[in-house]
């Protein structure tokens, strides 16, 4: 939509029109930028630690059978 009727309206609603729609724009084309930006790869974090005791998988499983 290239165009919005504002007849009837006043000159101070129209003004308070066109700069809300100029805010939305520059507002809009960071979030676009901000969104499709390429992330940077970060390495999953890592804990040192020992295995307690045994778990197999049926262990973990066996109460959805």
């Amino acid at each position: 939509m290239n165009q919005i009727n504002v007849d009837g309206l006043p000159d101070q609603v129209i003004h308070a029109l066109e700069t809300m729609i100029q805010t939305l724009r520059e507002e809009y084309k960071n979030q676009q930028h901000e969104k499709y930006a390429p992330k940077e790869s970060q390495p999953l974090p890592t804990v040192r630690g020992k295995v307690i005791g045994s778990l197999s998988r049926r262990d973990i499983y066996a109460d959805g059978r």
